[in-house]
C-alpha cells in the first residue's frame, strides 16, 4: 500500500452479545483502493449475518467484492458455516483481508482469500451454497458478468444475499437481468430495524461521523434463490 497507513478499527456488530471485528482500514484513500475502507453497506451485511446466523450454518460461502472482509469474517467468527472464500480483484485489498483474518484469530482451515475478476466468470468453476456481497451493484460495475458469476457459482437451491443501499441506482438494472434470465426467485427485505443503524464504534458520535450512511441511507437485503 506504498505510503498509506491503515488504522485498526473495532467495529461493533452486536453490542448486546459482544460481537465485534477488528479491521485494518483506510479512512482516506486514493481512487481504486475503496476496498480498503469500511463501508456502511458492509457493516449492514455483517450485522445481517450475525442476526441471522442460522441461515449460514453448515454452508460453503463465497463473498464477492469482499473489501476489508467484514462480511466473510462475520460469517466465520459468528456463525457455524463450513468455510468462506473471500475474493476481490485488487492485490492490496487481498493482502489486507488476510491481515484482518489473522487479527480476528480465524482458523486458516476455514477460509481462503483469492483474486476473482468478474469478467472471467466463465473460468471460475467452484460451487457454493451461499454467496454474499455488499455495495457491489453500482454505476460502472460489470453487472451482467456479476450476475453470470453468481448464477454459475450457486448450487441449485443456493442463495445470494446482496445488500443494496438507497443511493445505488443500478439495482433495477441488476434486477432486470434476474428477470430476463429467470434463474432465480427474489425476495427484498428492508433492514430498517434499530439494531442495524446503531453506531459501530464505542464513541457513538464519532461512529456516526465516520459512517454517516448508517443514519442517512436505507438498506435492503435482496435474497436471490437459485431455482
Amino acid at each position: 500500500m506504498q505510503n498509506l497507513k491503515p488504522i485498526e478499527t473495532e467495529i461493533i456488530l452486536d453490542e448486546k452479545n459482544k460481537q465485534q471485528l477488528k479491521l485494518n482500514e483506510l479512512l482516506i484513500f486514493p481512487h481504486g483502493l475503496d476496498g480498503l475502507h469500511i463501508w456502511e453497506a458492509g457493516i449492514i451485511l455483517a450485522r445481517y449475518i450475525v442476526f441471522n446466523s442460522q441461515l449460514f450454518s453448515n454452508k460453503d460461502i463465497l463473498e464477492v467484492g469482499t473489501g476489508v472482509g467484514i462480511g466473510g469474517l462475520a460469517a466465520l467468527k459468528y456463525t457455524e458455516c463450513k468455510r468462506v472464500d473471500m475474493t476481490d480483484y485488487n492485490q492490496d485489498v487481498l493482502a489486507n483481508i488476510k491481515k484482518n483474518s489473522e487479527k480476528n484469530s480465524i482458523s486458516k482451515q476455514r477460509y481462503d482469500v483469492f483474486y476473482l475478476n468478474w469478467f472471467e466468470y466463465d473460468k471460475f468453476n467452484k460451487k457454493y451454497d451461499v454467496i454474499i456481497g455488499s455495495d457491489i451493484i453500482y454505476s460502472g460495475a460489470p453487472l451482467k458478468e456479476l450476475y453470470l458469476l453468481i448464477s454459475k457459482s450457486l448450487n441449485k437451491g443456493g442463495k445470494a444475499y446482496i445488500i443494496i443501499p438507497s443511493q445505488r441506482f443500478k439495482g433495477e438494472v441488476f434486477l432486470q437481468l434476474v428477470e430476463d434470465y429467470k434463474e432465480f426467485s427474489v425476495e427484498k427485505i428492508a433492514l430498517d430495524q434499530t439494531e442495524y443503524s446503531l453506531s459501530p464504534l464505542k464513541d457513538q458520535t464519532q461512529g456516526f461521523k465516520t459512517y454517516p450512511g448508517l443514519k442517512e441511507l436505507q438498506f435492503w437485503v435482496y435474497i436471490f434463490t437459485k431455482i
